[in-house]
């Protein structure tokens, strides 16, 4: 069985930064998805959901071309590439709860580290 370690943070102003669909901005922004299909609504939730984020609080205003964003796989499966745009999130005040193994683990790591600089295993 695998530990679990919680890491107390004080979070005032810490962002975190999403390459995401461009197309997902008016959604995830304004809270319209009247221009989504709901397959690509859901996938916004899904993205949303599994790293535990708010709405963001800004995107930027020039989009870019690329081949994979930070939602992918989930999107973008064909491989066709699209129009992407940086997002910026606010991380909640929370206390983080991570598994040691597993997929999720060195995200959650790499957040905690940047929180206080302390982590260990």
């Amino acid at each position: 069985m695998a530990a679990l370690v919680y890491i107390c943070s004080m979070i005032t102003n810490e962002t975190v930064v999403y390459s995401l669909p461009a197309i997902w901005a008016s959604y995830l922004i304004n809270g319209d998805s009247s221009g989504l299909r709901p397959e690509e609504k859901q996938q916004a939730d899904d993205f949303l959901a599994r790293r535990n984020l708010p709405m963001p609080v800004s995107c930027s205003e020039e989009s870019q071309w690329k081949w994979h964003h930070d939602a992918s796989p989930e999107t973008w499966v064909d491989g066709a590439g699209g129009e992407v745009l940086d997002f910026t999130f606010l991380l909640p005040q929370q206390v983080l709860r991570m598994k040691t193994e597993g997929p999720e683990f060195e995200a959650h790591r790499e957040i905690a580290q940047r929180i206080d600089g302390r982590f260990s295993v």
